[in-house]
């Protein structure tokens, strides 16, 4: 006869050293082989192509914030850049490495370095949950590898060669450090994070409020600073700033990037009133409220836990902060809360994500993306998790340990 295995011997055999390695291997092996083929499809590269290039710039003594950008890019190396660079100076930590050699090899490699920060982050997502089976919650990391590896957001993310899977590394690391009180972890995160300055606000106003996690924040900032000196020495410190910024204030003229195009609240307001909303006002808007967030945290922990605090931190930043597709691989980072409700919304949420404009042709939403189809589903979800967030405590009256989602 064969045996039958209970819930309780499945969690046994998954929490056993050779279970656990034979689903690590497993699902790392399908992830690989899911981005190997994606490498295959010959699909161009086209956001690599800007990191390359800028630190290939930067290698020649250049500015890759002047407004010829992309015509140098085209002189110099033959390819088309569609925008203009609009990282800060510090990722020249990433960009002139990876310079040093070839284009395929550097793409090469950003794509076998992005599995790893994807694995590492769903890590760490996982350890940061209590009172639940080991078993659990290493199948728990392996669901969250894999869709992050082959769903959408990941697909895009691999295929362009983005910097997604490394921001959601930084946001994993930035809850790691503030529930582990480890300042270096913040440090890291702050710095990755501010490679991309919008994402970043949040964090630095939750940082800025908390008088524990200001020196984290100001060693960032150092760090920043001083990774930013061979780009102001290539290209000119004012020209580089100047550059930078304009850059910022320029980035929603291009129509990829326009309110159908991007995810969250403006995305929102374009499709119902016809409203265009500044992504800025938006980006500024999330860091006063991440101010809020980690002072209402440290000041009445005992009615605020901080890992509730950073859940509604990245929630509310996911719906305020416009974003592409392919940033929504940070989606995970909000299972750190624990809850049977939240864990089930959330896992329907990155259900409808896997293949979000499928979903939406299904499901017949009046989407009006041209470039980025799915962009008003997840819009709706982002904004559907955050009304759940707030009607749970509504109808808990405390925000003490987060239990409201669902633990009991």
């Amino acid at each position: 006869m064969s045996k039958v295995f209970s819930l309780d011997d499945i969690e046994g055999r998954l929490a056993s050293r050779t279970g656990g390695f034979i689903l690590a291997a497993l699902t790392l092996i399908l992830c690989l082989a899911y981005v190997m083929r994606l490498a295959m499809s010959h699909d161009v590269a086209g956001d690599f192509w800007h990191f390359w290039a800028a630190g290939k710039l930067w290698a020649m003594g250049g500015n890759p914030y002047d407004a010829d950008f992309n015509v140098r890019v085209r002189t110099e190396f033959g390819f088309e850049a569609i925008n203009g660079w609009f990282y800060s100076p510090h990722t020249w930590l990433l960009s002139r490495p990876l310079a040093i050699v070839g284009f395929d090899t550097a793409l090469l490699v950003w794509r076998v370095l992005s599995v790893a920060a994807l694995a590492v982050g769903t890590g760490l997502v996982v350890s940061l949950r209590s009172g639940e089976g080991r078993g659990w919650n290493r199948l728990l990391w392996a669901v969250l590898l894999v869709w992050a590896a082959t769903s959408q957001p990941g697909s895009i993310n691999f295929t362009i060669g983005q910097f997604s899977a490394f921001l959601f590394l930084a946001v994993v690391l930035f809850f790691y450090g503030v529930l582990r009180h480890r300042n270096w972890a913040v440090v890291v995160a702050l710095v990755l994070l501010s490679m991309k300055l919008s994402l970043a606000l949040p964090f630095i106003g939750y940082a800025a409020a908390n008088p524990r996690l200001r020196l984290p924040m100001l060693l960032a900032g150092g760090i920043a600073l001083v990774a930013s000196v061979p780009a102001f020495l290539a290209g000119g410190t004012f020209e580089t700033v100047t550059g930078y910024f304009n850059g910022i204030a320029q980035y929603t003229k291009f129509d990829v990037n326009g309110p159908l195009e991007v995810t969250g609240l403006r995305n929102l307001l374009m499709h119902w009133f016809g409203i265009s909303v500044s992504g800025i006002v938006l980006s500024i808007g999330a860091g006063l409220l991440g101010m809020i967030l980690g002072w209402f945290s440290w000041r009445s922990p005992e009615r605020m836990s901080p890992a509730l605090s950073l859940v509604l931190l990245l929630a509310w930043t996911m719906l305020l902060i416009p974003q592409h597709r392919y940033d929504l691989l940070i989606l995970p980072a909000l299972l750190i809360q624990v809850g049977q409700g939240w864990l089930w919304a959330n896992l329907a949420v990155m259900a409808l994500m896997f293949r979000a404009h499928i979903a939406t042709n299904i499901m017949r939403l009046p989407d009006m993306a041209v470039h980025a189809p799915g962009s008003y589903l997840f819009s709706l979800a982002m904004l559907g998790l955050c009304v759940f967030l707030h009607l749970r405590l509504l109808k808990a009256g405390s925000v003490k340990d987060g239990s409201f989602l669902g633990t009991a």
